[in-house]
């Protein structure tokens, strides 16, 4: 809550902030000992954290999710989906992309529109971890997350599988969403002016067969049928395009029809189908590639 939008920066709420964080991360060393570990990822003479949770036991390198949050979210506030995750056998990286939560409230990092480039980023960095494979990778895109996932996932064969829970194709819409919404977008782009705003959102989309065509990972859309932020049609034509080009290996759609803007309250259905899902395509395959092999 202390890193909400409507919630002014204060030194209050950086120390709320900072706290949380830092309960956090004792927290999950605790429990994980080296299963845990804070990761740095340099951005633009910066640094960008996250925190990876790897699986136990010997599967080493683990294949790997990457979860990219919302723009009114936090990487501490996924704990439950990355130890489901982790259970599975999967490693996974939760990140503050720019403009997001510790980026934005600790290092003062403003968003940027080629935001999406912080998940190579990330990869390049975990490359060089023995215990992570970074040619199994899944991302897992929430809400405006989504979008910038699938913009990542375009071209990049690194990346396996891509989930998107409620992801917009643009933003041409967010004018009309809350006050809470648009007070945040104020503050993760330092935009203060109506104008500004609408050319910041104006530079996000996925909206484009450049795009779409070069996606070449296993697309899994779950949305919400009372979705208010983005409209059911929006998937719907997503699925078609994707399915229209014909590289991605699956694209399935499935509609909660009571859902809305990321299922709220389904949570549990929701973990349940996205392991099973990143399982399937980041460590099943893989067995049955070197099977037959």
């Amino acid at each position: 809550m202390a890193q909400w939008g409507s919630l002014p920066i204060t030194t209050e709420k950086l120390r709320l902030y900072r706290l949380c964080r830092d309960i956090y991360v004792e927290a999950e060393t605790l429990a994980n000992g080296d299963r845990f570990r804070r990761v740095e990822v340099p951005w633009k003479g910066h640094t960008l954290h996250g925190n990876l949770h790897l699986p136990a036991g010997g599967n080493r390198p683990a294949p790997l999710v990457i979860i990219v949050h919302g723009i009114d979210g936090c990487k501490e506030e996924h704990l439950a989906t990355e130890l489901c995750l982790q259970d599975a056998g999967i490693g996974v990286l939760g990140i503050d992309g720019p403009g997001q939560a510790e980026a934005l409230l600790l290092d003062h990092i403003l968003w940027s529109e080629d935001f999406y480039r912080m998940i190579g980023a990330a990869l390049e960095v975990l490359a060089a971890d023995p215990a992570v494979d970074t040619r199994r990778v899944g991302l897992f895109g929430i809400s405006i997350g989504g979008m910038w996932a699938l913009r990542a996932a375009a071209g990049d064969p690194r990346v396996r599988a891509l989930y998107d829970l409620g992801g917009p194709i643009n933003t041409r819409s967010f004018p009309r969403l809350p006050f809470l919404i648009k007070t945040k977008m104020c503050q993760v782009t330092g935009a203060r002016d109506a104008q500004t705003i609408a050319e910041v959102l104006g530079k996000n989309s996925t909206e484009s067969d450049a795009i779409l065509s070069q996606v070449a990972c296993a697309m899994r859309i779950m949305h919400g049928g009372r979705d208010r932020v983005v409209a059911v049609a929006e998937k719907e034509w997503l699925r078609d395009r994707l399915l229209h080009f014909g590289h991605a290996p699956e694209v399935s759609l499935e509609v909660i029809p009571d859902g809305d803007h990321c299922c709220t309250g389904y949570a549990k259905r929701i973990r349940d189908d996205l392991t099973a899902f990143f399982t399937r395509h980041l460590i099943e395959s893989g067995r049955s590639a070197a099977t037959s092999g």
